[in-house]
C-alpha cells in the first residue's frame, strides 16, 4: 500500500513537473546501458522544499526517471554505481542530502532553504558547508 501510494505521489509530481526539451541539458550516462539520455532541468529551478514530498530525492528520482521513491541514503546505495553523477551528503546520523553533479564544477539540488538550484562547487556556501559532509 505505502509503494502504491509513493508511485501515486511520483506520477503526480511528474505531471506538474514536466521535463521538456531546452537548451539547458545535462547528459547523463547509465553504467548500466549504453544510453544516454538528455535532462532539462531548468524548468524545476525555484521549485519549492515541500518535505516528504518534493525534497532531495524526490526531485533526483524525478530528473533521472527512477520509478521508485526512496530516501536520500537509498537512492545513493542503489543507484550511485549506475550513476556516478550523484553525490551523497551524510550530514549526521539522521539527516542525508541527494545532489547531482551537472559538471565537474556544479550540482543542482532541491534544499529546504532555497528549493531547485544550481550551486558551484567554488561558491562560498559548497565549501562552507556542503564539502564537509560530501560522503562520496
Amino acid at each position: 500500500m505505502k509503494k502504491l501510494i509513493l508511485t501515486f505521489i511520483l506520477a503526480v509530481l511528474t505531471s506538474f513537473y514536466p521535463l521538456s526539451i531546452d537548451s539547458t541539458k545535462i547528459s547523463i550516462s547509465s553504467l548500466k546501458s549504453i544510453e544516454t539520455h538528455q535532462i532539462n532541468y531548468t524548468d524545476y529551478i525555484g521549485k519549492p522544499y515541500q518535505y516528504h514530498i518534493f525534497d532531495c530525492s524526490a526531485f533526483i528520482t524525478i530528473l533521472l526517471k527512477i520509478p521508485e521513491r526512496l530516501s536520500a541514503k537509498d537512492l545513493y546505495s542503489k543507484y550511485h554505481k549506475q550513476y556516478p553523477q550523484l553525490l551523497f551528503f551524510k550530514i549526521d546520523s539522521l539527516n542525508n542530502h541527494i545532489a547531482l553533479e551537472i559538471n565537474d564544477s556544479t550540482i543542482i539540488h532541491n534544499t529546504k532553504s532555497k528549493g531547485v538550484n544550481i550551486l558551484s562547487k567554488k561558491d562560498a556556501e559548497f565549501i562552507k558547508y556542503w564539502k564537509n559532509y560530501l560522503y562520496n
